[in-house]
């Protein structure tokens, strides 16, 4: 099962600082359904509707 995924600590590369990595919310459109949904970060690109999906947690296309 494919789950959303909280951002990694990385390096500033222009201070050298540790930190997250900020991630900007955004209307995104989904994957599996093409409906516009607000999603948290890059990598969520399927709703959380075809997320709890029967379809989805199986695997199928």
């Amino acid at each position: 099962m494919l789950e959303s995924r909280r951002p990694e600590a990385t390096v500033d590369e222009d201070t050298g600082s540790h930190g997250l990595t900020v991630h900007e919310e955004k209307i995104r459109r989904c994957l599996c359904c093409g409906e516009d949904f607000n999603s948290a970060w890059a990598g969520e690109r399927v709703c959380k509707k075809c997320r709890s999906s029967a379809r989805w947690r199986q695997g199928y296309d």
